[in-house]
């Protein structure tokens, strides 16, 4: 995996990936899609992120880090995640 951008704001601007968890700004999901997972570009990014996550950590080698080992991620691309995220339900149609 490169690299993911750094996010470009910080705060209540700030979304997590709920497949990954990786944290960008709303803008950077809209402009590229999350480059960790490729099968979700060109979705909307509401549909795949959340602004509901805990915690946050960074990874800048990736394949070896302990912690991002731990948490499963070292395979991922070096950048910002969110420890964990609470993805609220969609509504179903009735």
């Amino acid at each position: 995996m490169g690299d993911a951008p750094l996010p470009d704001t910080f705060g209540r601007g700030l979304r997590a990936c709920v497949r990954c968890h990786l944290v960008l700004g709303m803008a950077q999901f809209m402009e590229s899609g999350c480059p960790n997972c490729v099968e979700l570009r060109g979705d909307e990014p509401g549909s795949y992120t959340t602004d509901k996550f805990t915690g946050a950590f960074s990874t800048v080698n990736p394949s070896k880090s302990w912690v991002a080992a731990y948490a499963g991620m070292n395979k991922k691309a070096r950048g910002m995640y969110a420890i964990d995220v609470t993805r609220e339900p969609r509504p179903t149609a009735e």
